[in-house]
């Protein structure tokens, strides 16, 4: 229920004119570039537990497995609603993946905690690698522009917290405080923000 009143909040703020609509490009290169990595970051600075790392593990092999699963089932979808070569990747990506990053991110913080979205984590990594495949399908159909690179799709501010946190767990090394204390305050920011994106974008 309080997620849901954070996105009544973003709509409320669209439809009353206290924010224009166009903000959530500026709000969401906020969420996405600054504290989302802070949150990934600040989730995975913890004590060492070999259980984590296990349940963790297990995450990531079995999000590969079902991501495989959905790709091979929309396959059918494709040649049934006779989708086009140029908009496969778009359809395929739609058909395997949810939203585990912008919204998944937040939600998994909300209702699990900080150990839920370190967790949800783990279910990343195999999303970044297959959905940066999916992205440049259409590019390569089309052969009508350079397809994006995989440094630019992989090398971004969520990725780079994630490799930084799992390094800094695993070598069980802390944040100083004088980071810690900002870090905490921007990871903060995440799920309400994110909520009223969501809102101000409905």
């Amino acid at each position: 229920v309080g997620l849901f009143l954070l996105i009544a909040v973003g709509y409320a703020a669209v439809k009353l004119q206290v924010l224009p609509v166009s903000s959530t490009k500026l709000l969401s290169n906020l969420l996405m570039q600054i504290t989302l990595p802070a949150t990934i970051l600040v989730s995975l600075v913890r004590p060492y537990d070999a259980a984590f790392i296990r349940d963790g593990v297990l995450i990531a092999i079995l999000g590969t497995v079902l991501y495989l699963l959905y790709g091979l089932l929309s396959l059918p979808a494709c040649r049934l609603f006779h989708v086009g070569e140029g908009r496969r990747g778009a359809w395929i990506f739609s058909a395997m993946f949810s939203n585990n990053g912008f919204m998944g991110f937040p939600v998994a913080l909300a209702l699990f905690q900080e150990e839920g979205l370190a967790l949800a984590v783990f279910l990343g990594i195999p999303f970044n690698l297959l959905a940066a495949k999916l992205m440049c399908m259409d590019h390569e159909a089309e052969d009508s522009s350079p397809p994006p690179s995989w440094r630019s799709i992989l090398l971004t501010s969520v990725n780079g917290a994630i490799l930084l946190g799992l390094v800094m767990y695993v070598a069980q090394i802390p944040i100083p405080d004088v980071l810690s204390t900002p870090l905490t305050h921007l990871s903060n920011i995440t799920t309400p923000l994110s909520m009223l994106v969501i809102g101000m974008n409905l």
